[in-house]
């Protein structure tokens, strides 16, 4: 049989003789024991134990009554019955029991209500042990575990009640080593939160983010503004002071340095959209110097010549006067186009095509000027509407060659001049609109770079965080190393190997898809590989899961045993498994166990 087999027996034992739960070692050891002894043996050895004498006293012919009474209520939770009692104390007396024996029979002659009673008790014990296989008891704990014991009876505690239980019991080196490892446990589970949460807000999502990818992000993101930067310095032909990021080996090391670079160049850029205002600003003053005012007079002037024509005559022919006077009409409406981009409807009667120095074009087969954009969207010359329309209409009823003679003679200073001043307010208006264009490019373009600058203080910020979770990895590390407890993290793809000491493996980042390897667990020493209390051992195939709970699976592969971990409760049954392994080399799944607090053992 196997040592294992034996295990029901010496929890019997411990129920019924000490009263209480077998502690972990103890049932190992026990067990073997049977195994290599027999039974016989150990039960001479339970009689005259330190804990049976300090639990009984002398055992004699007059306390073995007592002690026959203690058994009974140990194992049935009530008193013995004066027939079984007598017959056992009986056989005592006549050297043919011991009250190791005894207890022994007690428990297995159990029947009915006892029996229940009784599976109840080794139910709990089972429990009880495997959660406390990393505490070591003291005489207080004991009676703690006695007090645990006798509430068993009609029902079986929860695993829950069990570990309220155990959480009062120990204090010794075990415990504190579970509970450094649980810190350690949660430490990494932080990290690892951290990076999936990261990675989900990639875009496209990171399903596998790195450490390298979260700090490799901030100098990316530093590197984005000295794009943004060099972008400034190009469209302004400007020289920017350098910003450069600093390689460091410590998070946020150089970030004061890069800042106090980053505000001497955000001061330049800042220089720089005071000078693309004041461009504008100098455009319009310049537009509003060659004011509608004084374009509107020259058009005002000629129009007033028309008054004082009908006193005059000129033997320019009739022709050659209407030629003249409606190439005026079209520098008039020259005028007014160029002010406001809206198209003149001139007389009838004039033909061809205008096309000005500045770019403006009417043709009167469309009847339609042809204005830039710029010249559409300047503001001035709102108000020259009126004006033109009032000189075409005096030329309209200008209706003899006198008249338009003496209009032609008296005005058309005026109309080339006002042309003049026409063609120079559209070079200015040109000069405002490539000024608002440099300032509305400037704008974006800083935009960008105070985008880019925004970047960099999340990803520091990022980065930052990370690195105190991972510095709390190292600590709770470091901590197991100051209390003496020497760990080997288990890492994908690392092929780990136990000593001749009592090695301790920890699960350390594995995810869905990820292999290792440990030889020699427990071959050389008593190793532990910690999982932590999350875990449900399985010793079935992946494809019997149970999808309520975190299971790990002993799943014998040849001589070796592949300890496949869940990732997620229904892990197993996903239709791609997501599931992590770590391979134990010559071990059998059969002797692998589970501890309540997390440690796979051998057996």
């Amino acid at each position: 049989m196997a040592v294992a087999d034996q295990f029901e027996t010496v929890q019997k034992l411990y129920i019924a003789f000490y009263q209480r739960p077998a502690d972990f070692a103890g049932r190992q050891y026990w067990a073997e024991q049977v195994e290599a002894q027999g039974l016989q043996s150990v039960i001479n050895a339970f009689a005259t134990s330190a804990e049976a004498t300090a639990l009984y006293g002398e055992i004699n012919n007059e306390t073995i009554g007592d002690v026959i009474d203690a058994i009974y209520q140990a194992a049935f939770g009530r008193a013995a019955d004066a027939e079984g009692k007598a017959w056992y104390v009986a056989e005592f007396e006549a050297g043919t029991f011991t009250a190791a024996t005894i207890a022994l029979n007690v428990v297995n002659g159990a029947a009915g209500v006892d029996a229940t009673t009784l599976g109840n008790k080794v139910e709990a014990a089972d429990l009880f042990t495997a959660a406390v296989e990393n505490v070591e008891y003291n005489e207080a704990d004991i009676t703690a575990a006695r007090d645990f014991l006798a509430g068993v009876t009609t029902t079986v505690p929860t695993q829950a009640e069990v570990d309220a239980v155990v959480e009062q019991i120990g204090g010794g080196e075990a415990s504190e080593l579970t509970q450094l490892l649980n810190d350690l446990q949660t430490a990494q589970d932080d990290v690892a939160s951290f990076l999936e949460a990261w990675g989900n807000a990639q875009d496209p999502v990171d399903a596998t983010p790195t450490s390298a990818e979260v700090y490799g992000a901030v100098e990316a993101s530093e590197a984005n503004v000295g794009v943004a930067i060099a972008g400034i310095a190009s469209e302004t032909s400007a020289t920017l002071s350098p910003y450069n990021v600093s390689s460091e080996t410590t998070v946020g090391a150089s970030d004061a340095l890069e800042d106090a670079r980053l505000n001497v160049v955000k001061t330049e850029i800042a220089a720089l959209q005071a000078q693309a205002q004041q461009g504008v600003s100098d455009a319009v003053k310049a537009v509003n110097d060659l004011n509608k005012t004084g374009l509107k007079s020259a058009v005002d002037a000629y129009i007033a010549a028309a008054a004082t024509a009908e006193s005059t005559a000129n033997a320019v022919s009739s022709t050659s006067i209407e030629d003249n006077l409606y190439s005026a009409a079209d520098k008039a409406a020259d005028v007014f186009e160029a002010g406001t981009g809206v198209a003149i409807t001139l007389p009838s009667g004039y033909t061809g095509t205008l096309t000005l120095a500045s770019g403006l074009t009417y043709n009167t087969a469309t009847k339609a000027w042809v204005v830039p954009d710029a010249v559409k969207t300047s503001p001035y010359l709102a108000d020259l509407q009126s004006t033109v329309v009032s000189l075409v209409n005096g030329l309209q009823a200008a209706d003899n060659a006198d008249k338009l003679a003496d209009l032609r003679l008296a005005s058309v200073a005026n109309i080339d001049s006002t042309q003049a001043d026409a063609s120079g307010l559209l070079d200015k208006a040109l000069a405002y609109a490539d000024a608002v264009n440099d300032q509305q490019t400037l704008n974006q373009l800083v935009g960008e770079f105070n985008d880019a600058v925004d970047a960099v203080g999340v990803a520091r910020e990022q980065a930052s965080e990370l690195a105190g979770l991972e510095s709390a990895v190292e600590d709770s590390t470091q901590a197991l190393e100051d209390a003496g407890f020497a760990v080997e993290l288990v890492e994908a793809n690392d092929v780990d190997a136990g000593t001749a000491a009592d090695d301790i493996f920890v699960v350390n980042g594995l995810e869905s898809g990820d292999v290792a390897t440990i030889q020699d667990f427990g071959t050389l020493g008593e190793d532990r590989l910690f999982i932590g209390a999350a875990y449900t051992a399985n010793a079935g195939a992946l494809s019997d899961g149970n999808n309520s709970v975190q299971e790990v699976f002993f799943v014998q592969n040849g001589v070796n045993t592949d300890v496949v971990f869940e990732t997620s409760s229904f892990g197993s049954n996903a239709a791609t498994p997501e599931v992590f392994t770590i391979t134990l080399t010559g071990v059998a799944a059969a002797d692998l166990s589970l501890s309540a607090d997390g440690y796979i053992t051998v057996a």
